[in-house]
């Protein structure tokens, strides 16, 4: 007996100790406003407020409390007067087990009430836990960032873990564990980081002496908006993480990746796979067959998961250990064999699909969204099965449901924001099964038809359309922000201010942005087409246009963004190395492509000028689905190999992989064209717009993983942009005209502007020298608003005097040829460094250059030009080669250098080097490294560094030349361009380069003495005053920029401030020569008023025009028209 009662007592002990760890909470509302929260009867929370304006007598605040017929305890406070309307809720679940606290408010663009920050409060004693520890998740989702400390070591106003936290565990070292969710909606949720369009999923935690503070909301812009804030608290410690949250961290390109994922009956197969096979259920493995005693393994004689499967009647598999969720549920089919099944699978009673019945050499993949709350699946397969894979992906999880089975308010009441309203949740949602089918090649033989190339669209615009003439001079302003709610300028007078701001600003076209991936906002799709053809007519009374920017296919969890994913599960992509489900929509889903060119237009028909459309192209990983293997097989006579061992899913490039990235390239660039196509139907002058960084332009990232290659979206885009990234574009002088000579290439090929956008600079003279470079490129500017206001802004007027770049032409004789498949096949780079140091050090030279790209190698675009420099070019096919020679043979000077013509365009080593027929000999496929080098009529020279080059059978020179034809071919074995060549630099990243003075002679008089017949002038400035010079009808324009106080230091990160001087008085004149007899010449600058005159002397005895800028004409930027 008194055994039994010392187990008794320890029993109750512990049924005392489980539930003081679960604990209770309690809200009490002595006051109205006033809430205090307790948890097992201590104080935990001693206030909670809301602010949203200086002026609280304004607000009308609203009070209530009731319990839901649930048992929820709700409570709220909320305003429904304009500018200042407002709702916070605190509800406390049944059982007092989870407490929730939601804040929103938005108001219109200009409210007088956007001088205040929209935040609540929350004040808790730092006495309950001075001797306690934190930890937990800080920063934006993107990444998996912990952080803990000890609040004794926490000094006085000072923030919790020096940083803002979405994920917060507290242990106040008396037995109370607690976790602050911030950020319930989950990693998923991308912008909840944003100040505005979001539930801001950050928190600032800090010590204020007695007290802990937590902040959560935003302060909004001019432009005013939605903002607002979720917190769910619950008893608990880091490990409840995996139970709250189906993901750690969330990228919105990144694949998505199962919790289980199992193979049947394969021995060889990819590493991710664990063995089911015939393995009988156990709660230790979490996985398993009910007895079944019909299974049998059927190993394939093939590797791959799909290639063997396991057999069965009437079977059971178990998969047990499910944190509560949306799974994806994914059965996978291989019936290479040709075995005879039919079945209808079904998941804890719920139909994935009836009746399938795979063919020969035929996988299937059917795929379902089910919800899993009992911690396991049963699979139950009826009738005469065959099984190869079983996947499971969390979707979400049930502590981050707010768009499946309810919305973010725990309680139906007043909705003070145009976003994330219970009504727009109400609908059930459906999840359908996606069966696809797909055919199974042999192994090894994926490749082995004869290949054949289908034909690129092309579907272009006129270029001399008049009616989109507008895009040579668009002063480009933003309206509104990604995620805007698109409800901001509902106010007829603000949206009146607004248009007469944009007026002031010069602004002739605007660029909207809001409900960025608008598909995500799925009950707002009609409300946001009403509100962007609104603005789009509005503009319209301005004489300005309106380009609506949007994502296509990313499918992250912004409103109901896994929801849609889940109920348009039949459109998403599939992982090329498991055939499940991804994060976004395939561009090639014939389903997919038809919903959304309805939509786009839809837009057309509402006014809308253009389209900036976002994310339109493939992501890393993808697609396998079964249209893309069907139009794979269908362009090529090849096959994606299914088999997830296949050297295909390699870190080499096999030929396959090759074929595979280019035809998706292709097809991007046909999704481009085939929506220009459907827009021609119904608005041929409506523009498309399409850009990338300049890192996305010049490597081989973007065009490898995700098919998106400027070169290919031009066929069908027409209005080309770059978003320069470089921060401080004074500081990156010697880099960027390199670059927006490059984008000019697309202008040659297809007749279509260039656009620049300058991201945020120091201050209005760093947006000013950023606009000055892009303008004196020939390009349409978009200036963002920079960090500091100060600085002169007097370029934003500068539109009378400008340059037209709807018709002036660069001046330059010399091609630089940028070709695209060196810049992503080649074994062995050499295009970036020799393209891009060339480029800089004819910058340095002042000798006019244009880039080209492989598409204008023909006769009408090289009889421009009396040199071409085809550097690095690695790649390239016969078509190339063979225009190269005739630009020779008909009289043209041609440089190659390093490895060009090694390769073939798919990035295959010729048998014969491409140019052996001209030198009799061919240079190594590898390169060397040589400190010494020689060329022509030099001593020989010692680098600093060793330099690249790539060996000759018979030559120790580094030079060859060869007439050919009526003109002449050099072949520099040395890399020096790539020697000479900056990469773009951005404020705190490392500088690393320094010009080698020795090399960077050898390269200059080297081209120097081969470009001599094709100079198009002589100018004596400093290096660093950028110059451009173009032909605009009967005048030649010349543009000067000031970079002399342009320095970089080796070694030391780029400063983000512009030099204290940032634009020095220049020491000289500068003057220039200009073939033939000019007669009179001014100057234009932001920097003087009207027109200033410029000197012109003819000389008769050379034919030449010598034209004097007086040194004081050039501050920063000055352009001059000569004229005949």
């Amino acid at each position: 007996m008194k055994r039994f009662l010392q187990y008794f007592l320890l029993g109750m002990a512990a049924l005392n100790t489980a539930s003081a760890a679960e604990g209770v909470f309690e809200v009490k509302n002595p006051a109205q406003g006033i809430f205090q929260i307790y948890y097992n009867n201590t104080l935990l929370i001693d206030s909670i407020t809301a602010l949203v304006s200086h002026d609280s007598t304004a607000e009308n605040r609203r009070y209530s409390a009731r319990q839901l017929p649930g048992g929820a305890m709700v409570y709220n406070i909320w305003s429904e007067e304009k500018n200042y309307n407002f709702r916070l809720e605190i509800a406390l679940h049944p059982g007092g087990k989870r407490l929730e606290i939601t804040f929103m408010t938005e108001v219109g663009a200009f409210s007088p009430t956007l001088d205040s920050s929209k935040l609540v409060t929350l004040t808790l004693p730092y006495e309950k836990f001075a001797r306690g520890t934190y930890s937990g998740y800080v920063g934006r989702a993107t990444g998996k960032n912990f952080r803990s400390g000890k609040f004794s070591e926490l000094k006085e106003r000072t923030m919790m873990g020096n940083s803002d936290w979405r994920y917060l565990a507290l242990d106040d070292a008396q037995g109370n564990k607690l976790v602050f969710d911030f950020n319930p909606i989950g990693p998923g949720d991308f912008i909840s980081i944003y100040p505005f369009g979001a539930l801001k999923g950050l928190w600032h935690c800090r010590r204020d002496s007695d007290k802990l503070r937590f902040f959560g909301g935003s302060r909004l812009l001019e432009f005013g908006g939605f903002t607002g804030t979720k917190l769910c608290i619950t008893s608990g410690d880091m490990s409840n993480y995996k139970r709250d949250h189906a993901l750690e961290k969330f990228l919105y390109d990144q694949s998505f990746a199962p919790e289980r994922l199992y193979s049947f009956g394969a021995e060889r197969k990819g590493q991710e796979y664990t063995a089911a096979d015939v393995q009988t259920f156990s709660e230790r493995t979490q996985f398993g067959w009910k007895q079944d005693k019909s299974l049998q393994v059927l190993k394939g004689q093939y590797p791959g998961a799909y290639y063997s499967n396991v057999s069965g009647q009437d079977g059971v598999f178990k998969v047990s250990g499910l944190e509560p969720g949306v799974y994806i549920v994914s059965a996978g089919i291989g019936n290479m064999q040709g075995l005879s099944a039919e079945f209808d699978l079904y998941c804890n009673g719920e139909l994935i699909s009836g009746k399938i019945i795979p063919g020969k050499q035929q996988g299937m993949t059917l795929c379902k969204a089910i919800w899993i709350e009992n911690g396991s699946a049963e699979f139950t397969f009826k009738g005469k099965f065959l099984l190869s894979t079983l996947s499971l992906q969390r979707l979400i999880s049930s502590a981050e449901d707010f768009s499946f089975r309810r919305g973010p308010w725990v309680s139906s009441g007043y909705e003070p924001g145009t976003l994330f309203r219970n009504v727009d949740y109400i609908q059930a949602v459906d999840f359908p099964c996606d069966v696809q089918k797909f055919f199974l090649p042999e192994p090894g033989k994926e490749s082995v038809n004869v290949r054949k190339n289908t034909p690129d669209k092309v579907q272009t615009v006129s270029a001399g359309d008049p009616r989109l003439r507008w895009r040579y001079n668009a002063v480009i302003g933003n309206m509104l922000s990604n995620s805007s709610t698109l409800a901001e300028l509902n106010d007829p007078e603000a949206l009146k201010k607004f248009f007469e701001q944009q007026t002031q600003r010069r602004v002739n076209t605007l660029l909207l942005s809001g409900l960025h991936s608008r598909h995500t906002y799925f009950n707002h799709i009609e409300r946001s087409k009403q509100a962007i053809s609104k603005l789009a007519q509005e503009a319209h009374k301005y004489n300005m246009k309106l380009i609506d920017h949007h994502d296509v296919t990313l499918l992250w969890n912004l409103d109901g963004g896994f929801r849609i994913l889940a109920e348009r599960l039949p459109e998403v992509t599939r992982n090329i190395h498991n055939q499940l489900p991804g994060y976004q929509f395939c561009i090639m889903n014939p389903a997919f492509k038809a919903r959304y060119t309805a939509y786009i237009l839809e837009l057309v028909k509402g006014g809308v000028d253009g389209f900036m459309l976002d994310e339109a192209h493939f992501f890393p990983d993808c697609c396998s689905c079964q249209y893309c293997r069907e139009e794979f097989h269908k362009d090529t006579t090849w096959h994606i190999p299914v088999n997830e061992l296949d050297d295909f899913f390699g870190s080499q490039a096999t030929e396959l992989k090759q074929i595979w990235q280019k035809w998706r390239k292709q097809k991007v660039g046909n999704w481009w064209a085939e929506m220009r196509q459907a827009i021609n139907a119904v608005n041929p002058s409506v523009s498309l717009l399409v850009y990338t960084t300049h890192y996305g332009f010049t490597d081989r990232w973007a065009p490898l993983r995700l098919g998106a290659d400027l070169f290919e979206d031009a066929r069908g885009a027409d209005f080309i942009g770059t978003e320069i990234m470089s921060r401080n574009v004074l500081l990156s002088s010697r880099t960027l005209p390199g670059y927006r000579r490059a984008k000019n290439l697309l202008r040659t090929a297809y007749g279509y502007p260039i656009w620049g956008l300058i991201q945020q600079q120091p201050d209005w003279d760093g947006s000013y020298f950023g606009w000055a470079l892009v303008n004196m490129h020939g390009q349409a500017v978009w200036v963002s608003h920079p960090v500091k206001d100060s600085g002169s802004k007097k370029f934003l007027e500068f539109t009378q005097e400008n340059m037209r770049s709807d018709l002036a032409r660069p001046e330059s004789q010399i091609a630089l040829l940028f070709s695209s498949p060196s810049r992503d096949f080649a074994p062995v780079g050499a295009l970036l460094g020799e393209l891009f140091g060339t480029a800089q050090t004819l910058d340095m030279m002042h000798i006019p250059y244009s880039i080209i790209g492989q598409m204008s190698l023909k006769p009408e675009v090289l009889s421009q030009y009396k040199v071409l420099i085809v550097g690095g070019c690695s790649c390239l096919s016969d078509a190339e080669v063979s225009a190269i020679k005739d630009f020779a043979r008909n009289g043209g000077t041609v440089l190659l250098t390093g490895n060009s013509g090694i390769y073939n365009e798919n990035g295959r080593q010729r048998k014969v080097w491409a140019f052996a027929d001209i030198f009799q000999q061919a240079p190594a496929a590898v390169p060397s490294s040589v400190r010494r080098f020689a060329l022509p009529d030099t001593e020989r020279l010692s680098a600093n560094a060793p330099l690249r080059f790539f060996p000759l059978p018979r030559r120790r020179e580094h030079l060859l030349s060869q007439n050919y034809g009526q003109g002449k071919v050099y072949y520099l074995n040395i890399l020096l361009g790539s020697a000479l060549y900056a990469a773009e630099g951005t404020p705190g990243r490392m500088w690393t380069f320094q010009a080698d003075n020795v090399v960077d002679q050898a390269y200059r008089q080297l081209l120097n003495k081969l470009t001599a017949h094709a100079q198009c002038w002589q100018i004596k400035a400093p290096e660093l005053v950028l110059t451009t010079l173009y032909r605009q009808q009967e005048q030649m324009v010349v543009h000067l920029l000031n970079a002399t106080a342009c320095s970089n230091t080796p070694g030391q990160p780029m400063r983000s401030a512009l030099p204290e001087v940032p634009f020095p008085p220049l020491a000289e004149d500068i003057t220039f020569e200009l073939p033939g007899c000019w007669q009179t010449a001014y100057a234009v600058s932001p920097d003087f008023a009207g027109r200033q005159a410029v000197e012109v002397k003819f000389d008769p005895v050379k034919q030449v025009s010598c034209v004097t800028v007086k040194k004081e004409l050039l501050k920063v930027y000055t352009i001059i028209f000569i004229q005949p």
